[in-house]
């Protein structure tokens, strides 16, 4: 297998943004104003306060600046690691912090059931060293992936052997009409670690239309009229698992137990074996999106069953100690950020509709990346 010494970094922009077109910085002080907008991102996170996908432009100098700064708040830096899902992009320059939904996170979490229980019944009826090895595979979560060229992402779910630097498999739901953003996520997955990751599942709804889809991607070596060969991702699967009246449509999702594997672990290993399938239907999936629509409005409409406690007893928070504290600068702006992109809200989405896209100075020169991955600069 190719690996490229430096694939391109591509964007994974929020599913909305809502710009503001702020006025950019003294150059003195463009750097740490910068920096401390991302802080105070991950601090409202932790309050609780940040509800909505945000992106930030963040310069490579700016993100080195972050990361230092966030290693020296220990309690943040903690909370950071464990807590809070967020990708950056060297190539377009830009931090996204993820959030995500009841509905994204029950759909993904039964798709995942499903496809770990076919996984470790597999370990039963396969030889080794092939059962050790897929037993040694496991979930693991949403751990960041880091990518050549000092990008990394928080994937929705990845397989992953406990001795590998990559995980195997990877999969991202997208809930909006931009499947351009899969395509390019999945372009950096694969291509960014090499053909490590040699599989990336795609999982695409709107949550207007009915209409879902799956799709799979996977590396491919391609040559060029230089004679140079070049490492690619391949969408080899896409198809409507579900259509626009909310039907299953005819069809399965099969995964092989060789997408599991890596290449030098499958050497010797008879074919019958690694073509063995792991096969969710199009029916299941429809099911699975039909039941975490209904566990989305129920947690939306606050209807569902709940404790009842006695009428004489009042429920009493514990008191912050101590309250966290922000620069009196920080919080004016921020509070008149906010103001401004509550007033910009479109109110056709009411989970997405205050998503901040903040722009403090003019964006890094837009590339364009050929599927060979070279950078080429935009007129």
């Amino acid at each position: 297998m190719t690996q490229l010494p430096s694939p391109a970094k591509l964007a994974t922009p929020p599913d909305r943004a809502i710009i503001l077109p702020l006025s950019p910085p003294a150059t003195g002080d463009s750097l740490t104003l910068a920096v401390s907008e991302v802080l105070h991102l991950f601090r409202l996170h932790k309050r609780g306060a940040l509800k909505s996908w945000t992106s930030v432009q963040l310069l490579p100098s700016e993100h080195l600046e972050f990361q230092k700064r966030l290693e020296k708040d220990e309690d943040l830096f903690r909370y950071a690691n464990v807590k809070i899902r967020y990708d950056y992009d060297p190539g377009v320059g830009r931090l996204v912090i993820r959030m995500t939904t009841v509905l994204h996170d029950y759909f993904l979490r039964r798709v995942v059931e499903d496809i770990t229980s076919q996984l470790h019944a597999l370990c039963h009826v396969v030889p080794e060293p092939v059962a050790s090895i897929l037993n040694d595979t496991k979930t693991q979560g949403h751990t960041r992936v880091d990518v050549f060229g000092g990008g990394y992402h928080s994937p929705d779910e990845a397989f992953c052997h406990e001795t590998a630097e990559f995980p195997r498999v990877v999969i991202e739901v997208s809930y909006t009409q931009k499947q351009k953003d899969l395509n390019r996520l999945a372009d950096n997955y694969i291509v960014g670690s090499g053909g490590s990751i040699g599989l990336v599942i795609g999982l695409d709804f709107d949550r207007v239309e009915e209409e879902a889809r799956v799709l799979l991607w996977r590396p491919k070596i391609i040559s060029e009229d230089d004679g140079k060969l070049y490492l690619v991702s391949d969408k080899t699967l896409e198809t409507a698992f579900r259509d626009e009246d909310g039907n299953s449509v005819d069809g399965s999702l099969v995964l092989h137990l060789n997408d599991f594997l890596l290449p030098e672990d499958s050497e010797g290993i008879p074919q019958e074996i690694l073509s063995k399938t792991l096969i969710v239907t199009h029916e299941t999936l429809t099911k699975y999106l039909s039941e975490a629509e209904r566990r989305h409005h129920l947690h939306k409409s606050k209807q569902g069953r709940r404790v009842a406690l006695p009428t004489n007893v009042i429920s009493r928070f514990r008191v912050p100690t101590p309250p966290e504290q922000l620069d009196a600068e920080r919080e004016s702006y921020f509070r008149m950020a906010t103001a401004r992109a509550n007033q910009r809200r479109d109110g056709d989405d009411e989970d997405w509709a205050d998503v901040m896209d903040i722009t403090l100075r003019e964006s890094p020169p837009k590339l364009r990346i050929r599927s060979r991955l070279n950078y080429e600069e935009c007129d």
